[in-house]
């Protein structure tokens, strides 16, 4: 089968992830294409301005974890070209984030990845969409050419599966819709708890209410007999706010009793 990986520059840990699951992947016997950002993206979700430091270091971290793993001759890896950025980028001012929501591209909402990224980087849902105008731009460039390079290479080398992470950020997103729009069955992988976990969703991200559910409903038919006692005493740590083994707690700093 025809598997096709994207790397972003994501966390260490995250690209721990994408390399266990391109050697499962190459052991099966899988044709693996594995596609990698050297720079030439405008931004991305960890280096939003581009800067060069940053990009030396996600190069430097991807080669070294690619050394480790001594992929076989069936492990592709690709890097994007340059030829599939749009240019000149789009100049287009957004008067609020739910207009940038609407922004469409191929007629696909891409735009809903670039405010996803920012809402998370700015840590405002409402961020002012004029005075970050240029970082709008920036990530809009990005996602076209994911998009453009994606939309490319399934027409020419159809895959049989894509393992995307995330699935909501601005340069990952375009992957999504364009296996949606392809038919083309697509995995989202992300960190899970406790550490050196991961989860992994078919055709859904860790954001979908349904695919949560399903989750969550499979773990409990799981359990084992005390489950029901274990999960109230779970619940009870939590609201203490216990910081008991891999727990966190959201409530220590605040002094109780002034909000």
């Amino acid at each position: 089968m025809k598997t096709f990986f994207f790397y972003t520059g994501a966390p260490v840990n995250v690209f721990g992830i994408e390399l266990e699951l391109i050697r499962k992947h190459e052991k099966a016997g899988d044709e693996v294409r594995v596609f990698q950002c050297t720079g030439n993206l405008a931004g991305c979700h960890w280096n939003l301005r581009h800067n060069p430091f940053r990009c030396a270091l996600c190069r430097s971290c991807f080669k070294k974890g690619w050394n480790a793993l001594k992929p076989s001759k069936n492990v592709e890896l690709k890097r994007f070209s340059q030829s599939d950025a749009l240019n000149p980028p789009p100049e287009k001012i957004f008067l609020s984030v739910d207009e940038l929501k609407q922004f469409r591209y191929d007629d696909e909402k891409i735009g809903y990845g670039i405010a996803s990224t920012l809402i998370s980087i700015f840590r405002d849902h409402r961020f002012d969409t004029v005075a970050y105008a240029k970082d709008i731009l920036n990530l809009m460039s990005a996602a076209i050419h994911v998009y453009n390079t994606f939309k490319r290479e399934f027409t020419e080398n159809r895959p049989d599966r894509v393992f995307i992470f995330n699935g909501r950020i601005a340069t990952c997103q375009p992957v999504i819709l364009l296996c949606k729009k392809l038919k083309i069955e697509y995995f989202v992988y992300e960190l899970a708890t406790p550490a050196n976990h991961y989860r992994l969703l078919r055709e859904a991200t860790v954001h979908n209410a349904e695919a949560a559910l399903e989750e969550i409903e499979k773990t409990w038919a799981g359990g084992g007999p005390n489950k029901e006692e274990e999960a109230r005493l779970w619940f009870e740590l939590k609201r203490k706010g216990t910081t008991k083994g891999n727990m966190r707690s959201f409530t220590h700093r605040p002094i109780h009793g002034t909000l």
